[in-house]
């Protein structure tokens, strides 16, 4: 028999602090739909490689109270990677804080699809954007960590 997953719906105490609905609010529920939503299309990065929700944040009161407001132009971003989602752990951050916060740090190397080469990429306030390809991973890598720290980069994003 097929698990039953109950649908979370607003409850009452939700709209005492005004925010149901808002930039805060949906930051908070996309963050649990992520963990636990199984159907949802990034529960395989989040939920899926083990990445949780701290108990005291299943109340939005109490994520509220340790986050405050969104501010505009920022999202919820966990600092450290491999650590849950929880208030030793979370800031409000643009897209390039986030961008850098990444797994593989700021900039990336990859591989495009129907691609021969490997192109680094990077997007900084400070640099603009920059792509350079090379024709193995190895020299990517090589010069994007050559690059970071030429430009100091962790300096100014």
């Amino acid at each position: 028999m097929a698990r039953r997953v109950r649908k979370i719906r607003p409850k009452a105490t939700w709209k005492r602090h005004g925010l149901y609905k808002s930039p805060t609010w949906y930051s908070w529920n996309n963050m649990r739909i992520r963990c636990y939503n199984r159907s949802h299309v990034a529960y395989p990065r989040y939920g899926g490689a083990g990445v949780t929700v701290c108990p005291q944040w299943v109340d939005f009161g109490t994520f509220l109270q340790d986050m405050g407001v969104r501010p505009e132009g920022k999202t919820l971003d966990r600092v450290n990677r491999t650590k849950p989602y929880g208030p030793d752990n979370c800031r409000w951050a643009t897209a390039v804080e986030q961008q850098n916060n990444r797994s593989c740090g700021p900039g990336s190397v990859f591989l495009a699809s129907n691609a021969t080469k490997w192109t680094f990429k990077i997007d900084s306030q400070v640099y603009g954007k920059h792509y350079q390809r090379f024709p193995t991973k190895a020299e990517a890598e090589a010069f994007r960590e050559q690059f970071i720290t030429d430009v100091n980069l962790e300096e100014y994003d």
